[in-house]
């Protein structure tokens, strides 16, 4: 018995919690980092598991009182020293710091356990393949699909193992012997719970196997459209509470600003809409007077400046900036405003009737004529849950500013629906293939894998397992490589696998 898995998570749970409770970490943990003294405490951990581990397996008894000792006053210090003055609170008050202590009590208590009566003689396998049952068979897979656990334990166990196995042939030997026990408790299984030949699954069964199965892979086959759909539609609605928009030329300061907040800014109701859908193919009229109006009110700003300041008549080109800016409301759970911003640049060329136009207007100042400027501002904005603000192409390309021309910017950062689409179907489609062919994996086998899943007897090549484990713990190391290689034999010769492996049927 080796006490060391069976605290390692409620410790890494201890420390997650208690390192989240830090004034600092929080901001951190919201701009997607990880604490770095979090990090270091896991890698810390690790390597006293594995110094625990390789202790156990050099049955060094004197060692692990040392390592007791060094433990208890690392805990200490770590509890009542290094914590509080990291926290800013005391030991007693700190409920997850004093759960740590209990567990890691639990820990050396049992450790000192083992230090007491000595480790065992022959280290054999592990704790989970000492029977051959379901639960057995359950928690031995377990442990094989967690990511780098086998291998690691594996590479400890040769470190610090005597054995005359290189280190290949070491993980060869814990593989086949995985296979095998998977082998041994499936048999097992077959033998306690027999199913009888020639007899009909019953409709029950076909029910309660078949249509969970059938649900499950039509869901698995749509999950990934449905995940999409619903997408940015769960939670509350967050409606921008301020916007603000500026125009101004390049390198100048702005021209016109404008702020739009509270009443003035509403959801539109479900006419508004309706309104939208049916009109939103017509023509827009730029001759109407509410056009007009709105376009003298919004060059009535160009009084104050003059055409030293805009440098109209110069040689090169001047941008003209449209900047927009979307503000949310104050986020209690984020403790953060999250704001929008985007901008549109149009390029005023030197000679062009666009560039004549301003300089009329800068000059006389009693002047009653408009600016148009193409493709400043979109008639739409969709300014999502999180990212940048992006143009709605199917809404605005159907608003005509004119017969030639329509009214959208020319360098907006939008994305056309249908790229969307295309962008989504191809996220789909890889998903469908990742799925299916793990689905595919776990129905579907080699057929040559057969004469090792099949094998109806197992007990033989368990027992070359077994033997191999017991002559490298008596440290026969030519006894050892020999039977490494007739267990490898065997695997290579079916012939002598189906003869060594047949079910031996009992005489009365």
């Amino acid at each position: 018995m080796q006490p060391k898995g069976h605290v390692y998570l409620s410790s890494i749970k201890q420390l997650a919690r208690k390192f989240a409770k830090y004034k600092c970490t929080i901001r951190t943990w919201h701009a997607s980092r990880i604490p770095l003294t979090f990090v270091v405490m896991l890698i810390v951990m690790t390597l006293l598991i594995v110094i625990d581990r390789g202790l156990y397996l050099r049955k060094w008894v004197y060692g692990k009182l040392a390592y007791q000792l060094v433990m208890i006053v690392f805990l200490h210090i770590w509890i009542f020293f290094l914590l509080p003055y990291l926290t800013r609170r005391a030991a007693l008050e700190n409920t997850v710091a004093q759960a740590l202590y209990v567990v890691k009590c639990l820990y050396l208590l049992v450790s000192a356990w083992q230090i007491r009566n000595g480790y065992p003689q022959l280290c054999t396998g592990n704790l989970l393949t000492h029977a051959y049952g379901l639960a057995n068979m359950v928690f031995f897979k377990v442990f094989m699909l967690v990511p780098f656990l086998f291998e690691l334990r594996t590479a400890i166990d040769w470190t610090w193992t005597d054995t005359s196995m290189p280190l290949f042939d070491f993980f060869n030997m814990e593989n086949f012997y995985a296979v095998i026990y998977n082998l041994k408790c499936a048999r097992q299984f077959e033998q306690s719970y027999p199913a009888p030949r020639g007899v009909p699954k019953g409709a029950l069964v076909k029910y309660l196997m078949g249509l969970p199965m059938i649900l499950l892979i039509i869901f698995l086959v749509w999950f990934p459209l449905l995940a999409f759909s619903l997408l940015n539609r769960i939670g509350d609605i967050s409606i921008p509470d301020r916007v603000m928009m500026s125009m101004s030329l390049e390198g100048y300061p702005p021209l016109y600003e404008i702020e739009a907040q509270g009443s003035e800014l509403r959801p539109m109701t479900s006419d508004e809409l309706k309104y939208l859908t049916d009109t939103m193919s017509r023509r827009y009229s730029p001759n109407a007077t509410s056009s007009m109006k709105r376009s003298r009110d919004s060059v009535s700003f160009l009084k104050e400046y003059s055409t030293a300041d805009i440098l109209l008549k110069g040689n090169s080109s001047i941008n003209f900036i449209v900047v927009v800016e979307f503000s949310r409301p104050y986020d209690d759970a984020k403790k953060v405003e999250q704001k929008h911003k985007t901008q549109w640049t149009i390029e005023i060329e030197p000679h062009s009737e666009l560039r004549s136009d301003w300089l009329e207007v800068v000059q006389n100042e009693g002047s009653d004529k408009t600016i148009m400027l193409p493709n400043a501002f979109p008639s739409y904005l969709l300014v999502p849950s999180e990212g940048a603000i992006t143009v709605p192409s199917p809404i605005v390309s159907a608003i005509q500013y004119n017969q030639d021309n329509y009214q959208r910017p020319s360098n907006a950062s939008d994305r056309d629906w249908f790229d969307s689409v295309e962008l989504v179907i191809a996220m789909y489609i890889s998903l469908v293939i990742v799925i299916g062919r793990v689905i595919r994996g776990f129905f579907t086998h080699n057929p040559t894998d057969v004469m090792i899943t099949e094998i109806p007897n197992p007990d033989f090549l368990l027992k070359i397992c077994l033997d191999i484990y017991l002559v490298r713990e008596a440290k026969d190391f030519y006894l050892e490589q020999d039977l490494f290689a007739k267990l490898i034999f065997l695997f290579r010769s079916p012939a002598t696998l189906i003869q060594w492996t047949r079910m031996k049927i009992k005489r009365e």
